[in-house]
């Protein structure tokens, strides 16, 4: 493969840099910018700082998609190579993601046909990936073990904001309850279409999108009806069934958590709280110590398979996780993770492989061997690099 002089940027909203251990593992050249980069809505001045960053690099890289390189690399005739892990991420809505000079690189097949009906080209399927070389460094000690082992361990958002309540709670009356029909229709739900993105009624749309402007959230070239159902729908429905799933496993097991968020009700107290846990090392430390590690899948990634998942398994944890469509093509079910469609299903799983360690360890094994095989950042880097040399170099 072509050896390809490259030059990778940080975005600010973002500290992941497992992109780079890829391409060093890929025998690439590659920089990395000191500057950083925002995805979304930029200014002049950081356009001219992003322009003035890009030398003769052959190919600019980033994680997730930045506009302000995608403008940047269009201006100076480069291309710009985004993978994405976010789902939906607002900033592919902008007109600088029409570029030719772009390649963005997404896990979910949904997502995809959505952004082709925007006009964005050069759109390719990339499952996301696992650092399996920097989890050979991770050194756990006998006592870290032991601080993190637990029965569940949840780590992620409940997706708790104001706003977002705020603005369901002054819809109209009818607005409220055509609302919590469709999460009634989806809570607990899993591996089915969600009818939260069902087609709005006629008139509905309407009147709900002026209750956005009143919140003042920003659209970039989302349909109104599409931002309604992500930030909206789509996070109220997360916020209800992760407090639902955390709910049901806390009744007869150690669940530990850890999140930014807060439990004003009181509905989890008998989870173990904690704060945020550092990304880079000690999470993957609790992935390893827990017994299961379990995975919900925010509603606004529809069919793809997200990042806790190659993680968790990275590290030969054990995982269930609710059903995806996508699953099913990555992964092989019950035999390198387990899969739930209801809560009751959950509950029975998860009580199973509580008394089957066994059973338990070998999966977390074999999920580990198929990440190890299939994706970690060496296979998928190549993969992407060889798209470009052979058909845009």
């Amino acid at each position: 493969m072509k050896t390809f002089d490259i030059l990778y940027f940080d975005l600010t909203s973002i500290t992941k840099d497992d992109i780079i251990w890829g391409l060093l593992e890929c025998k690439q050249n590659v920089k990395r910018s000191e500057l950083r980069v925002p995805d979304g809505v930029y200014t002049e001045e950081t356009l001219t700082r992003a322009l003035a960053a890009i030398g003769d690099e052959e190919l600019i890289i980033s994680q997730d998609f930045s506009a302000v390189l995608a403008e940047a690399c269009h201006q100076k005739g480069r291309l710009y190579l985004a993978w994405v892990y976010d789902a939906p991420q607002a900033s592919l809505y902008m007109k600088e993601a029409k570029y030719e000079t772009n390649l963005i690189f997404l896990f979910d097949r949904k997502q995809i046909e959505r952004l082709k009906a925007f006009g964005i080209p050069n759109l390719y399927y990339q499952p996301l990936a696992a650092n399996l070389t920097r989890m050979a460094t991770l050194v756990l000690t006998e006592e870290e073990i032991a601080s993190y082992q637990t029965d569940v361990l949840f780590v992620g958002s409940l997706y708790q904001e104001e706003r977002r309540s705020n603005y369901l709670k002054s819809l109209p009356d009818d607005l409220r309850q055509f609302s919590e029909d469709l999460f009634s229709k989806d809570l607990g739900r899993w591996g089915c279409l969600r009818h939260i993105f069902d087609p709005f009624p006629a008139g509905n749309g309407d009147r709900m999108k002026e209750k956005l402007k009143q919140a003042h959230l920003e659209d970039f070239g989302f349909s109104a009806e599409y931002l309604l159902q992500t930030l909206i729908f789509a996070r109220e429905l997360a916020e209800r069934e992760r407090f639902l799933l955390l709910e049901a496993l806390s009744e007869n097991y150690r669940v530990d958590l850890y999140t930014g968020g807060t439990d004003p009700e009181g509905r989890l107290r008998n989870v173990q709280w904690h704060g945020p846990i550092d990304p880079a090392a000690e999470v993957f430390k609790a992935y390893y110590s827990a017994r299961i590690n379990l995975n919900h899948f925010l509603p606004s990634i529809e069919t793809g398979v997200s990042q806790r998942v190659f993680d968790v398994l990275s590290v030969g944890g054990f995982l269930m996780t609710c059903d995806q469509e996508e699953l099913h093509e990555l992964f092989e079910p019950n035999r390198e993770l387990v899969v739930f469609s209801d809560i009751n299903e959950l509950k029975i799983k998860a009580d199973y492989y509580l008394r089957h360690e066994d059973e338990r360890l070998r999966i977390g094994v074999n999920g580990y061997q198929r990440v190890k095989a299939d994706y970690n950042y060496l296979t998928a880097l190549n993969r992407m690099l060889n798209l470009v040399e052979h058909n845009f170099s």
